[in-house]
């Protein structure tokens, strides 16, 4: 998959956020844990922590992922919560 610099960077301040404000490991950002549900172990994110992370997204991003992006629960995993970001940046371009 190629990915362009506009959406590393993107991942990259995800990754950032869950780093820096939700204390994630790095070891939890490998594959292994990427489509993992962020309230199940080893993450154990509440209902108010999703959105404050998601609040964050948007302040940080200067987005905002419009409610089509959370259909299916497209804000629950890792993988889900960057792509999400990465449309929503996109859609701003």
């Amino acid at each position: 998959m190629i990915v362009n610099t506009f959406q590393e960077s993107i991942e990259e301040k995800v990754l950032l956020i869950l780093k820096e404000k939700f204390k994630v490991s790095d070891e939890h950002f490998t594959e292994q844990y990427r489509n993992m549900p962020l309230t199940w172990e080893p993450f154990n994110f509440t209902a108010i922590q999703l959105m404050y992370l998601l609040l964050e997204i948007e302040k940080i991003i200067g987005i905002r992922i419009p409610g089509q992006y959370f259909h299916d629960y497209g804000f629950s995993t890792i993988e889900k919560i960057i792509n999400s970001s990465i449309c929503a940046a996109e859609a701003l371009k």
